[in-house]
């Protein structure tokens, strides 16, 4: 029958101290030597490793080692538990980020099915499935968001390394993160069709015998260095043209618009290919300038020289403060570079800190600018997901509603329930604060909005023809429509 040895263990080894002791320190050497053997292996890297080398240490005497050894397990152990809160949290952003994107799909389908929904007709409103269904769902993804959310929130609140806010953070820094790619997309749509409208101008140009401008260089990704060069060439060929059969002339007009054609066809390309390189070039830029700011600014000297520099950008510094905005940060520094890159006048010419502090003066610019754009942003989206699944969370309310229940208590318990995924979504607020009066008081237009929505629903489920009803309360009798079945 199996059992532990460690006892038989420990006994043999102080006999053999025992027996050895006679001999003196060479047999105590032998003692050690034999306990060095069965010392476990260490991986420095792993608490329960170094802990238990720590255990090994103090039971075979050897204290000092001990101390070490616990001291760099409990350290080693607190990395541990921060690194695996950290991947956790990780994990379900990544998880929201799903979300979001289901989100965004159902909301799409949701909306293209009520177009070609029969609201009324003599039968009353004609069954969708189609309709339901996809409500259903979206109502569904909803709540698995907000669960999420409100789990990332608990879980920072109990972990000494998280924030109660954590699912609230992550949640507006996707928002953030998805805003700033928005505006990425944008300003691409923007740049691509300046480009296009350049070279519409430049043609124009040619046909009444004119130079191109700098500005049209500018919208084509090429340099001021390159204008200049082609004013140079311009200005010889027409002095050229000129000398033997003069500007004017229909053979003089004809050989500057053959030569400006073929150097507008070969600009053209050279600016889509340095727009590419600038493409391919601005987040290395942009990463380099942001290193450079974040450096300076990790010291109380650098906070004041930022906010001397920067007049009123306390929004643009808390935003490159915030580990949470990391992501929105280096898109809006990338987008800094390409701007400075391709619209600054010698900016190929500039040394690496001399770009750098444009790129920086360019980005506190345009992160200023994102910063107050997404806050109003982000509000009229929160604002915008809680009135679309209204309807839906309405639905699910009076469907779920007990005999007990009748449409005034319902509606008490539906808007709390909208205030409560209402608080997830809102940030730098205390969820636990956010009721339905909270709402009321703070946002009366959305929460009126939710109020509209029950009756419309509940009016919707519970077709009946109306009654008039009397009710009795404090000022005397008022009589209302009563709906068939009202408790």
């Amino acid at each position: 029958m199996a059992r532990s040895q460690a006892a038989n263990l420990s006994g043999l080894l102080s006999d053999i101290g025992g027996t050895l002791g006679k001999m003196g320190e060479p047999g105590q050497q032998y003692v050690d030597t034999f306990r060095r053997l069965q010392a476990p292996d260490v991986d420095m890297n792993d608490a329960d490793s170094l802990l238990n080398y720590a255990n090994y240490a103090r039971r075979n005497g050897y204290d000092e080692e001990a101390k070490q050894y616990l001291a760099l397990g409990a350290a080693q152990q607190k990395l541990q538990q921060k690194k695996s809160y950290e991947n956790s949290i990780a994990n379900d952003t990544q998880k929201l980020r799903g979300y979001n994107t289901s989100l965004s799909t159902l909301k799409n389908t949701v909306k293209q099915l009520e177009q070609s929904d029969v609201t009324s007709s003599d039968l009353g409103p004609m069954p969708n499935p189609k309709l339901d269904n996809a409500r259903m769902a979206l109502s569904r993804v909803e709540g698995e968001r907000t669960n999420l959310i409100q789990g990332m929130n608990d879980r920072g609140e109990s972990n000494p390394y998280g924030a109660a806010n954590a699912g609230n953070t992550a949640s507006r820094a996707l928002s953030a993160e998805e805003y700033a790619a928005m505006k990425e997309r944008e300003e691409e749509l923007k740049r691509q069709r300046e480009r296009e409208k350049a070279l519409a101008e430049w043609g124009e140009t040619i046909e009444q015998g004119s130079s191109a401008t700098l500005q049209h260089f500018n919208d084509l990704g090429l340099s001021k260095r390159d204008w200049d060069t082609y004013m140079g060439e311009y200005k010889t060929k027409l002095d050229s043209v000129n000398t033997y059969a003069g500007a004017n002339s229909p053979a003089g007009l004809g050989i500057m618009k053959q030569w400006q054609t073929a150097k507008m066809a070969a600009l053209t390309s050279k600016g889509n290919r340095r727009t590419q390189q600038v493409e391919a070039q601005a987040p290395g830029v942009g990463a380099r300038a942001l290193t450079r700011l974040v450096t300076e600014l990790d010291t109380e000297g650098g906070t004041n020289w930022f906010t001397r520099k920067f007049k009123d950008q306390a929004d643009s510094l808390q935003w490159i403060q915030d580990p949470a905005n990391l992501e929105t940060v280096q898109k809006v520094m990338t987008s800094a570079a390409k701007t400075v890159m391709l619209n600054t006048a010698g900016a190929e010419e500039m040394s690496p800190s001399e770009l750098d502090e444009a790129v920086q003066k360019e980005f506190i610019s345009q992160l200023s600018t994102f910063s107050s754009e997404f806050k109003d942003q982000y509000e009229e989206d929160v604002i915008e997901r809680s009135e679309d699944r209204a309807g839906a969370n309405a639905r699910t309310a009076i469907e779920n509603m007990g005999g007990g229940y009748g449409k005034e208590s319902g509606r008490k318990e539906f808007l709390e329930s909208q205030a409560a995924k209402f608080a997830n979504d809102l940030p730098n607020v205390d969820p636990s604060t956010v009721t339905s009066d909270w709402v009321r008081k703070n946002h009366n237009d959305l929460w009126q909005d939710w109020n509209d929505t029950f009756t419309s629903v509940w009016q919707e489920r519970h077709p009946k023809g109306k009654t008039i009803g009397v009710a009795l309360d404090g000022s005397g009798l008022s009589i209302g429509d009563l709906q068939v079945g009202e408790k």
